[in-house]
């Protein structure tokens, strides 16, 4: 028998679930279906965040599997839907978002919230 193919260490475009953006518009935590999150990054505050129940991604590679890395495109599929890719942000950077980086947000967040 064959060992089970392992999920690639990476965010595949087809396969996200969740989109919560941080503060700033600056980043983006995606969650995959394997439930596994990421930290996308951009260079601006990013606009299509702003249609969260509608993001995905447009990636230079055009294969179902293709990994979301920099210089590809988070972007509104409402805006796709009508070819205005008025809303898309190009992706900076992309990391696993983990642990210790999620309470240093939740920190960041409530200190934003005191103040």
């Amino acid at each position: 028998a064959l060992p089970a193919a392992a999920a690639p260490d990476c965010l595949q475009r087809t396969q996200t679930s969740d989109f919560k953006p941080l503060l700033g518009a600056r980043s983006v935590i995606v969650t995959d279906r394997a439930l596994r999150k990421f930290k996308i990054s951009f260079a601006g505050p990013c606009r299509a965040l702003e249609d969260a129940p509608h993001l995905g991604f447009q990636t230079l590679e055009q294969s179902r599997l293709a990994c979301v890395e920099k210089g590809d495109y988070l972007v509104s599929l409402r805006d796709a839907d009508m070819d205005n890719f008025g809303r898309s942000c190009g992706v900076e950077q992309i990391v696993p978002y983990t642990q210790e980086m999620e309470k240093a947000d939740a920190v960041a967040k409530a200190m934003d919230e005191k103040y």
